[in-house]
């Protein structure tokens, strides 16, 4: 799921604006049990981009994988369009979205989909959460899947409310 690679034609497709950089962030406070570690954090002038593994025996092969996203320069650009341009990259067959909760009218609006991805020809079978929030200028993405074919109700309780608790910070970058 997470094989995309954003390019300037992604950020062109959707009409990025450039303004003042901001240092805008979502910070999610992750489930400790999970320990998460860090596999790698870029950064470039169009997107940040981090990523947790988290496989302990306990999960046995669930293999439970943790993203962020932050999309700068988005600020015209919907929760919802960004969604759509992020399925549309991914790999064939293409996954099912479904959107748990949202709240469009919020100071920062913000959606939770559930994606699920079976793929019979790869022997494929993820499914996983995307919280999308739209700051003032950033659109920010949080991703946590896991390697299974559905989600189990007390883990995608569990990550909802993770990403519900988010707090925003923001501060104008030094030129």
């Amino acid at each position: 799921m997470k094989k995309l690679t954003f390019t300037l034609a992604f950020s062109l497709a959707l009409g990025f604006t450039a303004s003042a950089q901001t240092n805008e962030k979502v910070v999610v406070d992750f489930p400790q049990e999970y320990k998460l570690k860090l596999e790698f954090n870029e950064e470039d002038q169009l997107i940040d981009r981090i990523v947790y593994n988290a496989y302990e025996e306990k999960h046995g092969d669930n293999n439970i994988n943790v993203e962020e996203l932050r999309i700068k320069y988005s600020k015209n650009v919907t929760n919802e369009e960004v969604v759509k341009e992020y399925v549309s990259n991914l790999r064939d067959p293409k996954p099912k979205l479904t959107i748990l909760e949202q709240d469009k009218d919020a100071a920062l609006p913000w959606t939770i989909y559930r994606i699920e991805l079976t793929d019979e020809k790869f022997n494929i079978e993820e499914t996983g959460l995307v919280y999308v929030v739209k700051g003032n200028s950033d659109t920010h993405l949080k991703f946590v899947t896991m390697k299974k074919p559905k989600m189990p109700s007390d883990f995608a309780m569990k990550w909802v409310s993770t990403f519900k608790s988010s707090r925003y910070t923001s501060a104008v970058a030094a030129e």
